[in-house]
């Protein structure tokens, strides 16, 4: 009977497998007729933009089979991430491996088979059974201690009729005492532990369960690949490259600038806050960071004349019929579709007639500003904008749009005040040209949504620290360094965080400044440098038809420390909108205005004051400085001298005129430095 059972189960193993046998020959049999597996490839390269970033794998490429070196074939690649941008792929072949074609292919995923969503259903219950389990331990601790509770009152019942019967066993008591005390300490120990395992587990089964729901509710039902059509001219072909566009990613700069007091450099650390939630991880990558926008056209525009006509104050041309300024000839639009708007007929007339009487027009100059920031917007967003087609009419379209905006700037111009049109320069605010900042070694970022940090370049600055004191504005005097971007590399705008002497002294906006150009960083307010502003005198007579007004002022600094001051000293006289009706004059002053090329250029004829000055040390009290000046005033002896308050529309000039901070060049930060 045994050698039948064993004669059985040799049959059995040999119909087995044979059965295994031919199942393996068909799974032969299909993937010599497939073509090779998917491949993912890894990432080597990342050009990340300001909104969107251009990964770059390499696919391995299998040999060629058999003699035939010359082979046509296809790889698929799979693992694409969900903030792909479609149409995006280009593969980049070699020696060995010529390119025929690149295809990326959406497919819909059926939810009940998604891998990462079984997982996510299956973690779930695994961390509602851990919940369950540390309750259920927990609910065990403490009826427990209830039970020691109720040992506890039946002892001390017991205790109180042996006391009065005088047969207590006092060792028995203390005994059960300790005991009660020990178990205490250990339970509640391990019920605070649990607790905290309990809440732990609980926040784990809530991140999952959003997880899960973003999965389910359909934000991921969609997976990208690509098929790549190959043709191999070698036996051992070296991996091709294949690059792809995503979303989902943006960096901005960030940095730090540290001083000491008694040194002239001043180290500087320039990073970048980088979000990356494309769907893929990018581990061990090259990174390259740019501000360049990777749609932009390659050919330049083209200009067109700009014709004009005269108009009465209606409106209505005066000749014949010409193109209107603002009108757009394409029907295509800009950006969301809608055509640039025009400067309103009513505001052009407010502005002409202000003009003409004579008027002092800030408000409408202000009006003029932000017009010309708007427009200038608008240009670069055409510039950059994502048509999705290249042809010929396509080129025509943008071309005439373009030159419309730059239409609508140039009658910005013609309507603005002669003495304000200096202001209107449409590049004042620009960034700098485009930059690239290769990083010096290799990163990971991981895709999520919390911001990640990445070290863009460390450089040392040499320049001098001096304070720069307004006694108008306020009683301190604040430290600033004027530095010279040396680098090899443009200083992007942003958010940049001082130190002095290893002391966080606060926060500042650092300008756009090209390579080679001006800057200038603060390091805070000086307590012990003081100022104030005084004015001495007033003095009001009349010239013949006009009536004259001389004020007397001084302006005074105190030098708190055991070391001199440089200083310069800021102040600003009237400015006169209307020179012919209205005359102010810098009178006597005490030392010198400065004689810096910039401020001569700049600010002396906005009417601004700079005194560049080396206060003593310890000069204060009777000893403090003292700067006297005076200034006239004069105008017809029928008018009243009208202040201009500044609105918003005038705040923003300011901001726009004078750049960020207003604090470099002695209280005006002129953006990078006006190409100096």
């Amino acid at each position: 009977m045994l050698g039948l059972n064993r004669t059985l189960g040799v049959i059995l193993c040999w119909i087995t497998l044979m059965s295994t046998g031919s199942q393996a020959w068909a799974v032969m049999q299909e993937v010599e007729q497939e073509p090779p597996a998917s491949s993912q490839g890894e990432i080597v390269q990342v050009t990340l933009f300001r909104n969107t970033a251009l990964v770059t794998r390499e696919i391995p490429v299998p040999p060629a089979d058999g003699d035939d070196s010359n082979t046509s074939r296809e790889i698929t690649v799979g693992g694409l991430p969900e903030q792909l941008i479609l149409d995006s792929g280009f593969a980049e072949g070699n020696d060995a491996v010529a390119i025929r074609g690149v295809r990326i292919l959406q497919e819909p995923i059926d939810e009940a088979q998604r891998e990462d969503v079984r997982e996510l259903e299956t973690k779930m219950q695994e961390l509602r059974e851990e919940v369950a389990r540390l309750q259920n331990q927990q609910n065990v601790q403490q009826q427990n201690m209830r039970s020691l509770d109720q040992m506890v009152q039946f002892t001390h019942d017991a205790s109180q009729k042996d006391l009065n019967r005088g047969t207590i066993q006092a060792s028995a008591l203390t005994d059960l005492v300790t005991f009660a005390a020990e178990k205490r300490a250990q339970w509640s120990e391990e019920s605070f532990d649990l607790n905290q395992q309990i809440q732990k587990t609980q926040e784990e089964l809530q991140q999952t369960q959003r997880r899960h729901n973003q999965l389910a509710s359909g934000e991921m039902k969609t997976r990208y690949l690509a098929k790549i059509f190959i043709e191999t001219t070698g036996e051992d072909p070296a991996p091709i490259r294949f690059s792809y566009s995503v979303g989902g990613c943006n960096w901005s700069p960030q940095y730090s600038f540290e001083a000491r007091s008694d040194s002239d450099k001043i180290s500087m650390r320039y990073g970048a806050v980088i979000q990356q939630f494309s769907g893929e991880d990018w581990s061990n990558v090259a990174l390259t960071l740019s501000t360049a926008s990777p749609s932009v056209n390659a050919a330049g525009p083209t200009l067109t004349p700009l014709r004009v006509t005269a108009v009465d104050p209606s409106g209505q041309s005066a000749g014949a019929p010409a193109d209107d300024l603002g009108r757009s000839q394409s029907k295509g639009g800009f950006g969301d579709g809608q055509q640039p708007q025009r400067m309103p007929n009513q505001m052009a007339q407010q502005l002409r007639a202000g003009q003409a009487q004579g008027d002092a027009t800030a408000m409408g100059n202000a009006i003029l500003q932000n017009q010309m920031k708007s427009l200038r917007k608008s240009q670069r967003q055409l510039e950059e904008s994502v048509s999705g087609q290249s042809s010929q009419r396509e080129d025509v379209r943008r071309n005439t749009l373009l030159n419309t905006l730059a239409g609508q700037m140039q009658e910005v111009e013609l309507l603005a005040a002669a003495r304000h049109a200096r202001g209107l320069a449409t590049d004042a605010a620009d960034e700098v040209a485009s930059q690239t900042y290769p990083l010096d070694s290799r990163i990971t970022l991981k895709s999520r949504r919390e911001q990640q940090l990445a070290d863009i370049r460390s450089a040392e600055f040499t320049g001098d620290l001096y304070h720069v004191a307004i006694p108008l504005l306020s009683s301190f005097a604040y430290r600033e360094a004027e530095l010279v971007n040396d680098l090899d590399i443009g200083l992007l705008s942003g958010p940049a965080s001082m130190y002095l002497d290893d002391r966080f002294v606060g926060m500042m906006p650092l300008p756009s400044t090209a390579s080679g150009q001006r800057f200038w960083a603060g390091f805070g307010a000086d307590g012990q440098v003081r100022t104030r502003r005084e004015l001495l005198d007033k003095e009001e007579t009349q010239q013949g038809g006009n009536q004259k007004s001389t004020f007397h002022y001084r302006l005074v600094v105190a030098n708190f420390k055991d070391q001199p001051v440089d200083i310069r000293l800021m102040d600003r006289i009237p400015l006169s909108d209307q020179a012919k009706q209205t005359s102010v004059t810098l009178g006597s002053v005490d030392q010198p205005l400065s004689d810096n090329k910039l401020y001569l250029r700049i600010q002396r004829p906005m009417n601004l004051l700079r005194w560049d000055v080396t206060v003593p040390a310890g000069s204060h009290g009777s000893d403090a400085m003292d700067l006297d000046y005076d200034y006239t005033i004069e105008l017809d002896r029928s008018q009243e001298l009208s202040v201009r308050s500044p609105s918003e529309s005038s705040e923003q000039l300011l901001m726009d005129s004078f750049g960020p901070g207003m604090g470099g060049m002695g209280g005006m930060g002129m953006g990078g430095g006006v190409g100096q």
